[in-house]
């Protein structure tokens, strides 16, 4: 939950999250999206101008994002969600630790482990959609 009067982010990206996943945005307060707040998204270019109330899915760890500030005398918090990247390895993991999975692991368990890092990547690409693909 981000509370305060101005709230408004420098560059970044959300690297604890999980890369392959989507983070969810609430815009709340009270301030005009057209002359501040907006969403800049570096990589595809673009600037979002949210108005308070609309929420947001994007891949916040893998987009460089920042907000806008927004007019003396205005507001904007908002409600954040995602998925650590840490609770998809503790799961890939066997719910353990990498520490206490390698502990217990044979060494072709590890191998094994290893060598499905690329086919885990490629199944969260799989997860975005085109948008050719999102219309019916």
């Amino acid at each position: 939950l981000n509370v305060g009067r101005t709230i408004v982010c420098l560059p970044h990206r959300d690297s604890p999250n999980t890369v392959t996943g989507i983070c969810l945005d609430w815009l709340l307060g009270l301030y005009d999206a057209r002359r501040g707040g907006q969403l800049v998204l570096h990589e595809p270019r673009k600037i979002l101008a949210l108005d308070p109330g609309r929420v947001i899915l994007f891949p916040s760890a893998l987009l460089t994002h920042e907000t806008i500030p927004i007019a003396k005398g205005e507001w904007r918090s908002g409600m954040t969600g995602y998925a650590a990247g840490g609770l998809w390895r503790f799961i890939a993991q066997g719910f353990a630790t990498r520490g206490a999975s390698e502990a217990t692991a044979s060494p072709e368990e590890l191998e094994q482990h290893d060598r499905q890092g690329p086919q885990r990547w490629k199944v969260g690409l799989d997860r975005f959609k085109t948008l050719p693909q999102l219309t019916y």
